[in-house]
């Protein structure tokens, strides 16, 4: 947006060169530029030592501080300020002269500015005092829209020679038309800049949105405030029982392994409120959690024939699993229903297995919930991977088992589980029809 925003400046500087902004173009006049300038020269050589500067002295112009076409036209202040001792035999610059940059990498900048009050200027930057017939604003847009570097002497250090500036022949009209076409010219990089920082904003919304939308609506609904709570959903303690009583079954049919019983959850840990009838539990105790295993290449394939091979986040596309190898050696064995989540390389990347079995690499865990709605620990697990990328620290980046098994999951009933998917699914399809509308302008 910005290259346009600049073409549109050098537009406007044409259009005002060639009498296309004013209301006539009769008593329009052609002179050599130094026939409209009371003097045109140079600043001086930047003065050494800090005992030459100071905070309140004199103004001294360096190219830092001018700034581009359509920004900081005017100069009121700078970034040195002289002693006088610094001053030395420097020239003092009256208001209303135009300064250019002229010499070296700053010549490429085609930077100009006007004087605000007298200042002093470095050797680097021409000056241009206009005489009675010009006017500085109008002078300003005469120097802006000639490109110096089609004079620039092809040297090491580029430069410009004041005795070809002040030959350059330049059109102008009278001192009136000249302020109308100021005025235009103003009012037109006004309106440029205006979109330049919309634009600066639409990208910087492009960038967040709807990401930041989507973690605000993650952390309410993890919070109930997406929901109402009723009271036939009854509470998550009933839920947890549900659970414990699953968890003994499956042991007890060798589908699970007993786990070492996790840390109790103290108040110091709680990050927020949750409703009353929700429980806070350690994410453990509620899901079973697979860690994936490598396999060599010659117990894999891509012609498909045994089960799914799942090797990390090359494999997880848009929240959907991309099959390309298969194996007849599995081992670690994820199935129809688990939640996927990448733990190694790239972390965070989420997606609900949709075929019966798939064998997992150590860049994948599966997580597996018990009497809970996987959507709903989806959700869970897509607010905690910003902490989850926190966490992961090394060369190269993992998540550990243990960090997953003992995060803080908010609890509640399994109705209002239910309906928390079902509010953020529609609430997200919303923002991603937003997202793609901004994306698109």
């Amino acid at each position: 947006m910005s290259t346009i925003c600049d073409d549109l400046r050098k537009s406007i500087l044409k259009a005002a060169m060639n009498g296309d902004l004013s209301a006539s173009r009769e008593g329009w006049n052609e002179s050599k530029l130094e026939e409209l300038c009371v003097e045109i020269t140079t600043g001086g050589a930047a003065p050494q030592g800090k005992n030459n500067f100071c905070d309140d002295g004199p103004c001294f112009v360096r190219v830092a501080d001018m700034g581009k076409l359509g920004v900081n036209k005017k100069l009121n202040d700078t970034r040195d300020h002289l002693t006088n001792s610094g001053v030395g035999k420097l020239k003092l610059f009256p208001t209303g002269t135009v300064l250019f940059t002229k010499s070296g990498a700053s010549l490429l900048l085609n930077q100009r500015a006007i004087l605000e009050k007298p200042m002093y200027v470095v050797s680097h930057i021409g000056c241009a005092i206009p005489n009675d017939a010009i006017t500085s604003d109008f002078l300003y847009l005469i120097l802006k829209s000639i490109d110096f570097n089609e004079y620039a002497h092809a040297t090491s250090l580029p430069s410009l020679k004041i005795t070809d500036l002040k030959n350059i022949k330049v059109s102008y009209p009278n001192i009136e038309q000249q302020k109308q076409i100021v005025e235009k010219v103003d009012e037109l990089m006004a309106r440029v800049a205006d979109l330049e920082q919309s634009a600066d904003a639409l990208t910087s919304l492009k960038k967040v949105f709807p990401d930041e939308i989507k973690a605000s609506l993650l952390q309410a609904a993890m919070q109930g405030k997406l929901t109402k709570q009723l009271p036939e959903d009854g509470s998550a303690e009933d839920l947890l029982e549900e659970i414990k009583a699953e968890k003994e079954k499956l042991i007890a049919e060798c589908k699970i392994k007993r786990q070492k019983p996790l840390a109790p959850i103290t108040d110091g840990e709680i990050p927020f409120n949750i409703p009353e009838n929700w429980q806070w539990v350690r994410f453990g105790d509620a899901n079973e959690l697979i860690s994936g295993t490598d396999l060599t290449p010659d117990k894999y394939s891509s012609k498909p024939d045994g089960i799914l091979y799942i090797t990390g986040a090359s494999n997880i596309q848009n929240g959907h699993i991309v099959q390309n190898r298969w194996t007849k050696n599995a081992s670690r064995i994820s199935k129809k229903g688990d939640l996927l989540l990448t733990c190694k390389g790239t972390v965070g990347t989420t997606a609900i297995l949709d075929v019966d079995e798939a064998h997992i690499a150590r860049q994948i865990m599966a997580i597996r919930p018990i009497c809970l709605d996987v959507n709903y620990i989806k959700f869970f697990i897509d607010h905690m991977v910003p902490a989850l990328k926190s966490a992961a620290k090394s060369m190269i980046p993992g998540i550990e088992r243990g960090n997953v098994l003992n995060m803080l999951l908010p609890l509640p009933p399994l109705a209002e589980q239910k309906r928390i998917v079902e509010r953020l699914d529609a609430l997200m399809q919303n923002i991603n029809v937003v997202g793609d509308l901004i994306a698109s302008e």
